[in-house]
């Protein structure tokens, strides 16, 4: 029940620069707003230890690693989603998850991409992936006073019924809300595309901030989340939630998180190194899954907030 008294004294505790300064906050969908703790509780965070590259072998190292793991847990359990089934990658943000998608998903003359019209243009733009190789980007018009996609719209766009010949027809990208009208569009696209062969990447942006996103329910192949938007604090942090079965599918032209034990620039070709131990990026099947994606090193500044390094995700976010 909404008691006006506590939530008084929470805006007036954590969100008191709003009234001080004379603010009136409605960008929500633009970035959220940083509790005055958890920012404090992030300068105590950086001053109190010491964290290396995770990528080191020293101590240091080892608690940046240990620090990753917990925060992508914690990701994983907001979004009920299992580790198992789900691996969690880190970006500098939303458009960055969608880059990794785009770069790496098996596009070609056989698959389109289809488009909802209302998509963030960071979405739009992973239609020069698919034209680069040959796919067919397809867009879905909005209709009527309310700017919403018609369900026979969308299903005239993914086109048929079911997979041809065992073969995936293509890639679905749309919001679960759009950051143009407000819409939040029906989960359930999610079900029907994979019906006619299509894997789904989500956009849950502008979703994830004010609404709880179940992926044990939704199953989207690919979930782009910017953690500024539902946090505040720290900015230049997103995330990729994907399907390990999906995931297995990319193919990324370039990789930089890899330590090789050799390289040869004149033939392209490179040699990773064994890495001792069970490292959280290459010690198991279900990291080698993520690391086909992962592009550098963790951002572990950022990463160090509260929110993302302890188990509290789904505490804090509203």
């Amino acid at each position: 029940m909404f008691d006006l008294r506590s939530f008084a004294e929470l805006r007036a505790t954590e969100y008191g620069y709003l009234d001080e300064n004379h603010h009136i906050y409605l960008d929500h969908t633009g970035a959220g707003l940083p509790a005055r703790s958890q920012v404090h509780a992030q300068a105590h965070r950086i001053t109190a230890d010491c964290y290396g590259n995770p990528h080191s072998e020293n101590p240091t190292s080892a608690a940046s690693e240990a620090l990753v793991a917990r925060a992508r847990a914690a990701v994983l359990r907001h979004f009920n989603a299992d580790p198992a089934e789900y691996a969690a990658i880190f970006t500098a943000n939303a458009t960055g998850a969608l880059r990794l998608v785009g770069e790496a998903y098996p596009f070609s003359r056989r698959t389109r991409l289809v488009l909802p019209i209302d998509n963030h243009n960071s979405v739009n733009g992973l239609r020069e992936y698919a034209r680069s190789r040959g796919a067919r980007a397809v867009y879905v018009p909005l209709e009527g006073p309310g700017l919403r996609v018609a369900d026979s719209a969308l299903y005239a766009a993914l086109g048929g019924r079911g997979v041809l010949g065992g073969r995936h027809r293509g890639l679905l990208a749309f919001p679960a809300q759009s950051n143009f009208t407000g819409v939040q569009h029906p989960l359930e696209w999610i079900a029907a595309a994979h019906a006619h062969g299509y894997d789904v990447l989500l956009d849950a942006a502008a979703y994830a901030p004010a609404n709880r996103l179940d992926l044990s329910r939704v199953r989207p192949d690919f979930t782009a989340i910017s953690w500024y938007k539902v946090f505040g604090y720290p900015t230049g942090i997103g995330c990729l939630i994907a399907r390990r079965e999906a995931l297995a599918r990319l193919r990324r032209p370039w990789r930089t998180m890899v330590v090789p034990r050799s390289a040869n620039c004149r033939r392209a070709a490179m040699s990773p190194a064994p890495v001792a131990g069970s490292r959280p990026e290459v010690g198991s099947s279900r990291n080698r899954t993520r690391g086909r994606v992962r592009s550098s090193t963790a951002m572990l500044a950022r990463l160090r907030s509260p929110p993302l390094s302890e188990p509290t995700v789904a505490g804090r976010a509203r």
